[in-house]
């Protein structure tokens, strides 16, 4: 992809200048590392060593301390995102694509580093959300509105070694705000704007004894626009969400916790009606369920050497397609359940020396209806599987400014057998810290889906899908640490991926059976890419951001070998800009150039590359009151990032804020 080689040259040659003046830096960083704390902090251009994350290491690091990639997206972005779903917050990190059939409401999907949509893992404070009912198992970003997310945290290459199967491309972890410490504290927010759009959220956390509760509520409504980019009616989503988390804590370092969270949506959706069959209007909806249940305890010894904890979860999402408009309104129903027992210790076992260890059981089932197929009733179909993994990590700190992690995982999945991954990452702060170079190499596996494995396509036989992958990166400090600059290189091979084989006319052995199609583990892909970013803060009111993606990813088996994968823009450039003018008012601009892709393997749709642009403001007008406002979209592109399905116009969007 020569475009996206060409793309490179000249952010690469910017940082390559800025990072040469920072060679001259005083000696190597002698300060010992924090302790890891509970609650993690949103990042700081100003004090990146205060950065602490959750995901890389299933552990609260410093960020300076890991050998990964990984993004946060802090709490002051998610409260300028008031109702705007979190697929839209995340283009501009980098390593990250996503499309969407339409506007909010339809599918979305969330690619890390050139990898599928289903070799996103997602965790919504560290429970896996996933559909097992689909047929690639991964997560549908449709509905997910940021709500009172407290921050996201994007952790990108594989990861099957703490998280196992499906994190192929990264882990995206939507963390939720920490049960209330003292007293009663709570946010409340409405917001209306064009295309008939509503919102209301409330949030609450207080603490009763040793008991630190939190809740939210929300509700968003919207027109929305024709999700067929031809279509002239309107495909509208209503959702409404609620969480509830309690803590508690018994002395003697030994708590309990326990959560839930439910959402409920309905969203208008185009198909593709008889007779031609094309991506038109209709009377389509799509209507989900979803809920996450969590109970556990942890324990922590009094010196903090060692911390005990177990978790048991349960996530599901039921589907139910539906036309209003058919005698029987149900084409389609679908629920898949999750339900996972997990436990984990870390031990400090030495003043360099930190080990991190667990074991999990999985178990996930799917139940699907189909009324009218073959005959008159419903044909019903049902699977389950369950996975077993332990695993093991150590962090090694032979130096001060030195930080090593070796780990390993075993699977043992009940259809095809085991698996074996492992990681090794490396972080070296020189030069006081100025300077941070790090590098990783890890594999990861995303086992075959109960659909693609049971279904009237499946293929029993199926064998895990694979990736391998290597990374580098520097990050240099300029200007006094006013400014923060890095650049980071990666290569990942996948094999034996899963693709849809068409049994017409087909005298494959595996086509027996099957004459409508099967799956199969028939391609391969490579992705090769570089991401770049900087944070500057040119003045105490004056912030500047630039993330920069890219990528060549392409197949690597078949007819279309060398051709790119569909859907996976070869660049894109995010630049944002945050002024305070003064201290009651925060202005916010950011612009996203995403370059253009194709729709297909056979890259012969093209989608062309677009521009966004959104504005934001939020005026305090008292102690604790705010009024805000958003332009999505501001310079009303026209543009697609599915053949056929269109996107959001401009959209003006406006609110007020409580919180006490």
């Amino acid at each position: 992809m020569k475009t996206t080689l060409t793309l490179w040259a000249a952010p690469t040659a910017l940082l390559a200048a800025l990072l040469a003046t920072g060679w001259t830096s005083p000696a190597m960083a002698q300060s010992q590392p924090p302790q890891a704390t509970a609650s993690p902090a949103a990042p700081s251009p100003q004090e990146p060593d205060e950065t602490v994350v959750v995901t890389a290491t299933r552990v609260a690091d410093r960020r300076t301390d890991v050998g990964v990639s990984i993004s946060v997206v802090g709490p002051q972005r998610l409260r300028d995102a008031g109702s705007e779903p979190v697929a839209d917050v995340l283009r501009a990190v980098p390593g990250v694509s996503m499309t969407r059939n339409g506007g909010p409401g339809g599918f979305a999907a969330i690619r890390l580093r050139g990898g599928e949509g289903d070799q996103t893992l997602v965790l919504l404070d560290g429970v896996r959300l996933s559909d097992p009912s689909t047929p690639g198992g991964g997560f549908s970003f449709a509905t997910l509105l940021v709500g009172d997310l407290e921050r996201i945290e994007v952790l990108r290459g594989p990861q099957s070694t703490l998280y196992g199967s499906q994190a192929i491309g990264g882990v995206i972890h939507l963390i939720s705000p920490e049960p209330g410490a003292v007293g009663l504290e709570g946010s409340a927010a409405l917001e209306a704007g064009e295309l008939d759009t509503r919102a209301a959220r409330l949030a609450l956390r207080t603490r009763i004894g040793p008991v630190a509760l939190s809740a939210s509520a929300g509700r968003f409504q919207t027109d929305g626009i024709s999700a067929a980019a031809r279509g002239t009616e309107t495909d509208g989503l209503e959702t409404t969400a609620a969480r509830v988390r309690a803590r508690a804590a018994l002395g003697s370092g030994l708590s309990l916790e326990a959560g839930y969270w439910w959402a409920d949506s309905d969203a208008g959706i185009d198909g593709f009606a008889p007779p031609t069959f094309a991506l038109g209007d209709t009377p389509e909806r799509t209507l989900t369920r979803e809920q996450v249940v969590v109970t556990g305890g942890s324990w922590d010894r009094a010196d903090g050497g060692l911390s005990l904890k177990l978790l048991a979860s349960r996530s599901s999402i039921a589907r139910d397609s539906v036309n209003p408009t058919l005698a029987q309104p149900l084409t389609f129903g679908a629920e898949g359940t999750t339900d996972t027992l997990s436990a984990q210790a870390v031990w400090q076992l030495a003043p360099g020396l930190r080990l991190t260890g667990g074991g999990e059981t999985e178990r996930s089932r799917i139940d699907t209806a189909s009324p009218g197929f073959p005959g008159p009733g419903f044909t019903v179909f049902t699977a389950r599987t369950e996975t077993r993994a332990a695993f093991l990590e150590a962090r090694l700190d032979p130096t001060l400014w030195l930080t090593a992690t070796i780990g390993a995982r075993a699977t043992d999945h009940d259809r095809f057998g085991k698996a074996l991954n492992a990681r090794a990452t490396l972080s070296a702060r020189l030069f006081g810290g100025d300077t941070i170079i790090r590098f990783a190499a890890a594999d990861a596996f995303k086992a075959p889906t109960l659909f693609q494995l049971f279904s009237n396509f499946g293929n029993p036989d199926l064998a895990p899908e694979e990736a391998s992958a290597i990374e580098a990166g520097v990050e240099q400090r300029l200007l006094d640490g006013r400014l923060a600059v890095g650049i980071t290189a990666f290569t990942r091979s996948s094999t034996n991926q899963i693709d849809f084989v068409s049994c017409t006319g087909s005298s494959l052995r595996i086509c027996a059976q099957r004459p409508f199609g099967t799956y199969d583990n028939i391609a391969r892909a490579r992705a090769d890419g570089i991401e770049v970013t900087a944070d500057w803060q040119v003045a105490d009111r004056l912030a500047l951001s630039l993330a920069y993606t890219g990528l060549e990813a392409t197949a690597r088996s078949g007819a279309n070998t060398g051709r790119e994968l569909p859907r996976r823009p070869g660049s894109v450039l995010s630049l944002g800009l945050r002024w305070t003018p003064v201290p009651a008012l925060d202005l916010d601009l950011g612009w996203t150039r995403t370059g253009a892709s194709f729709d297909d393997a056979g890259n012969r749709v093209r989608l062309a590359g677009y521009d966004l642009i959104a504005l934001r403001a939020s005026w305090q007008v008292a102690e604790g009151w705010s009024l805000y406002g958003r332009i999505d979209n501001a310079g009303d592109e026209t543009y697609q990032t599915t053949a056929g399905y269109g996107a959001p116009p401009r959209q003006i969007v406006m609110g007020v804020s409580a919180s006490f």
